[in-house]
């Protein structure tokens, strides 16, 4: 269904982001936005989609406030714990949408309905300031706008992904006078509304890091600055009332603090840290242990199954990279003769269980990964370790065999590229990795 262009005065606020015009009055503009929006029904079903497809990858909104307080506020005109929902929580809402299109696996991967309620959703954002008017709704609403950029097949888009995602990090830092950062008893809050917001924290944090260590800049918000507390296991077992694993649990929080958090600092400061230490991160990376839950409970728990199996993996491929090139360079003919041997083998040994797990995780889902780019990111960089180790003459000291692995690499990315614009794109980076890999050494 072709989607109508927005009007020119909602223009003028999509392309004002993040910031809000002056001299524009907001409710008549308000106003012109919801008379845009799809009927209620049609809504709850683009919310229960985002809902079924991606909360074992994030627990950004609840269902029970979307679903069962957000969505009556805007179609019925309720109040939300006694207030009018403002600009920023209809924003939520909006984005929330354009990524329930994304996943609906009824409709074809990057549908123009996704953009029509992200281009809204811009607009309304900057109806109020989201840097002197924040809440914890302009919070949610810019990560779940980092995603949609992450996710809708756009190179171009992928910069604004990681743009807006340090934006919510900085605005969590400052949200009033009560910083999300802080632990919400400080502020007198307690029972489920504390429950909620720390999940929600943890759950800002962890691809805040996460995105750190793939682009190589600093995470705005670090461990020194933040007094809010991990989650318990009796906590969410008392409040989670979902039969759905979501987002970060108390394990999550542990991995946390005690080696994404690490590992991100070692890594991106200023002065690299030392060899031991790396391998002393190594070690406690190793003895974390991460609960995996049956993979066949349901189609959430098996991709939460999924990411939490190669947790581990990705964070040591994270660590030992810098190392793994260093091993290169002081051994370029058998890297693993080098005093960075062991860095050289652990990252290609991870590469390798991040493709594996991708690849069966894609043969389980065909359908719905190709949609998630975090995925072939990830994929991505591990394939580019492998075709480095490839091109180095080593297939035969290594097993698996790093152009065997190259090779298994291009399939998945060609069957997966018909649906995914990430794969795609990986096709051709690894592609052209083969190609400049002389003959003799293939």
């Amino acid at each position: 269904m072709r989607r109508p262009a927005l009007p020119r005065e909602l223009n003028f606020h999509y392309e004002s982001f993040p910031f809000a015009p002056t001299g524009t009055a907001t409710q008549p503009l308000e106003s012109v936005i919801e008379s845009l929006l799809p009927s209620m029904a049609r809504a709850t079903e683009l919310c229960e989609t985002l809902l079924e497809h991606l909360t074992w990858m994030f627990s950004i909104v609840s269902r029970q406030y979307l679903i069962g307080e957000l969505i009556p506020a805007v179609y019925t005109q309720n109040r939300i714990h006694g207030q009018m929902y403002g600009p920023h929580d209809l924003a939520l809402l909006l984005i929330a949408l354009g990524i329930g299109v994304f996943v609906d696996l009824n409709l074809p991967p990057y549908h123009e309905e996704a953009e029509y309620y992200y281009r809204l959703a811009r607009s309304v954002v900057s109806l109020q300031s989201v840097l002197t008017r924040p809440s914890i709704a302009t919070i949610k609403c810019l990560h779940l706008m980092s995603i949609y950029n992450g996710m809708s097949g756009n190179a171009s888009n992928l910069e604004d992904s990681y743009r807006l995602l340090n934006l919510a990090g900085h605005v969590a830092l400052g949200v009033g006078y009560d910083p999300f950062s802080w632990d919400p008893s400080l502020m007198g809050i307690g029972g489920k509304e504390a429950y909620d917001r720390r999940a929600y924290f943890w759950n800002l944090v962890q691809p805040i890091l996460w995105q750190s260590l793939l682009t190589d800049h600093p995470p705005p918000i670090m461990a020194m600055f933040i007094s809010c507390r991990m989650l318990s296991a009796e906590e969410e077992e008392t409040h989670e009332q979902s039969g759905v694993p979501l987002g970060s649990g108390a394990w999550s929080c542990q991995f946390i603090m005690e080696c994404l958090f690490p590992v991100t600092e070692a890594m991106l400061a200023s002065n690299p840290p030392t060899y031991q230490n790396v391998l002393e991160l190594d070690r406690r990376i190793r003895a974390f242990n991460i609960p995996l839950s049956s993979p066949l409970d349901s189609a959430s728990s098996e991709m939460q199954h999924f990411v939490r199996s190669h947790f581990s993996a990705l964070t040591l491929m994270f660590l030992h990279r810098s190392y793994f090139t260093r091993a290169l360079a002081d051994n370029p003919t058998n890297p693993l003769n080098s005093a960075h041997s062991q860095s050289f083998s652990t990252t290609y040994e991870c590469a390798c269980v991040i493709l594996d797990s991708t690849r069966d995780q894609y043969d389980r889902q065909p359908d719905l990964v190709p949609r998630v780019w975090r995925i072939w990111t990830n994929a991505l960089s591990a394939a580019v370790i492998i075709g480095t180790v490839a091109m180095h003459n080593l297939n035969a000291t290594l097993k698996p065999s790093p152009l065997e692995k190259l090779e298994h690499a291009c399939t998945l990315f060609r069957s997966a590229a018909k649906a995914s614009s990430p794969a795609s794109r990986a096709l051709v980076s690894t592609l052209l990795l083969i190609m400049i890999i002389p003959e003799d050494r293939s």
